[in-house]
């Protein structure tokens, strides 16, 4: 039984008002096939669940065909069981 890491975030604009309705997703390796994904709610918020430990992700998060919205995170890094809150601050293109 794998003992996934969970991730959950908030993203918002630079003026603190909330990105809602955004496809985000975690990047990592492209030999790993799962990535987390998930949508962010009217409040800019979301969960990914099952994420890897161990893994080195990038977390983006697109609108509409694929356009880059924001590189939200790079680097992150969990531990088994870990579930983290990031805040996140991107900006519509």
């Amino acid at each position: 039984m794998q003992p996934w890491s969970t991730v959950t975030g908030r993203l918002v604009d630079e003026n603190i008002l909330a990105l809602d309705n955004l496809d985000v997703v975690l990047e990592s390796d492209p030999e790993i096939v799962d990535h987390p994904c998930g949508k962010t709610d009217s409040d800019g918020r979301f969960r990914l669940d099952h994420v890897h430990p161990g893994i080195r992700y990038r977390v983006r998060a697109f609108r509409g065909h694929g356009r880059v919205t924001a590189a939200a995170l790079d680097g992150l890094v969990l531990r088994a069981g870990e579930v983290r809150t990031e805040p996140l601050v991107g900006g519509e293109e």
